[in-house]
């Protein structure tokens, strides 16, 4: 019996993908796939962007997101070859896009034991010009707290990348304050704000107690978000929001002046072949 025949009878069941030995089961039978959330600007509703999202395609379990394996795999150090291969089918992805449009990135995410080899730079330069992508066309998201690992070093990779002429954008922009005066040292390009924190549903007859709860909850939210796209735009940097998953999330984006958005509402990552399908009409507004 084969090696591949081997690891296909020991397929892992979903108790047991916490497990590091099954994300190296799954990474020689090339079970990982890359899906793609439209980013769309607000005003126009046409395409402005796309974010590369690694999903496990697993036989037996279905469709796995990337937070139920992606912290097991930097644990186990196996980040690397799966950062490396989602990259590598994104940049093809952006390449053979049918229509051109400058400003139409991919962003990939990147975590903070990414940020602190000291070959990312170097790894990301080759890739993209091994698959024929300029650096312009890709954006690297960090998440807030990446930065927190290790400040200096993650700094000066971050300016690498920048120079390199990769975009920069910070994800969860505002949870941490205390990290404000870090990113302004940085040459960060944009930041993104999470809505979820918006309360948008209610049961469906509330109660007066449930109304008046609706409410503050929504106030808070809503000036801790304000607050955050103040921040950002005294800083001189852009702002787009994630996870708008109701007509009063785009309402809020809205009066907030945030142009650049996803979400369920807008668009769930999907497939390649289901992205081309579903958004070639919006590619035709961006030419």
């Amino acid at each position: 019996m084969g090696l591949i025949e081997r690891f296909r009878r020991n397929a892992p069941e979903e108790r047991d993908l916490d497990d590091p030995g099954n994300i190296r089961r799954a990474l020689w039978l090339e079970q990982f796939d890359v899906h793609f959330q439209p980013i769309v600007d607000v005003e126009s509703g046409s395409l402005a962007g796309v974010e590369a999202l690694v999903r496990w395609e697993h036989p037996d379990v279905g469709v796995i997101p990337a937070h139920r394996f992606v912290p097991i795999a930097e644990r186990a150090g196996l980040l690397l070859p799966l950062d490396v291969d989602t990259l590598r089918t994104a940049s093809e992805f952006r390449r053979d896009l049918s229509v051109d449009a400058d400003q139409l990135r991919v962003t990939l995410n990147l975590a903070a034991s990414e940020l602190m080899r000291p070959e990312l730079v170097d790894t990301l330069e080759k890739i993209l010009d091994q698959t024929g992508l300029p650096t312009d066309h890709l954006e690297v998201e960090l998440a807030e707290e990446a930065l927190q690992a290790d400040p200096d070093v993650i700094a000066a990779t971050v300016r690498r990348i920048h120079q390199a002429g990769i975009s920069i954008s910070i994800d969860d922009f505002g949870s941490n304050e205390d990290l404000l005066k870090l990113l302004q040292k940085l040459p960060v390009d944009r930041v993104k704000i999470d809505l979820s924190s918006v309360p948008v549903q209610l049961s469906a007859d509330p109660t007066d107690e449930e109304i008046a709860e609706l409410a503050r909850a929504r106030e808070t939210a809503e000036a801790a978000i304000e607050r955050a796209v103040v921040s950002a735009q005294s800083w001189g940097v852009g702002v787009g929001a994630k996870r708008v998953e109701s007509i009063e999330h785009l309402q809020l984006l809205r009066a907030m002046d945030i142009t650049r958005a996803q979400g369920f509402v807008l668009g769930r990552p999907v497939s390649q072949a289901e992205f081309g399908q579903h958004d070639a009409d919006a590619l035709e507004e961006t030419a």
